[in-house]
């Protein structure tokens, strides 16, 4: 089964030379070998860059692209997160101010309940009285 090509042999090039620098180090990056990783011609390359110098410096500008990237998205997780925390922070407030308003309504039944109950307790035991 073949492989198929990415759609940008140039970013392909780019990662494999990646690759190539990870293992042997920029001194021993071989195009020949980044061309043979992709499956393409020793000449593809060429196509692309001018020749190793350009080739290494479009790895780097790919490098320096990657991290802003993942900088901006850092960025923008950490905003997300802060609104985030803002907005449970809003939810716990708005959770405490009801508890609270439940505790006050508790309370006032509670308060209601007890001579009512009192009152059933009095009437039932009445009537026990009565029957018995």
């Amino acid at each position: 089964m073949s492989e198929k090509r990415p759609a940008d042999l140039r970013d392909a090039l780019i990662l494999a030379g990646i690759e190539e620098i990870n293992t042997y180090g920029a001194n021993g990056l071989s195009l020949r070998r980044v061309a043979t990783a992709c499956h393409v011609s020793t000449a593809a390359p060429y196509k692309h860059f001018k020749d190793k110098k350009e080739f290494i410096a479009a790895i780097i500008d790919y490098v320096n692209d990657q991290w802003a990237e993942q900088q901006e998205e850092i960025v923008r997780f950490r905003k997300v997160q802060a609104d985030t925390r803002r907005q449970l922070k809003n939810v716990r407030k708005e959770l405490t101010s009801g508890i609270d308003s439940l505790g006050v309504v508790l309370k006032t039944v509670n308060i209601l309940a007890v001579p009512l109950l009192i009152a059933a307790f009095g009437i039932f035991r009445g009537i026990r009285r009565r029957r018995g």
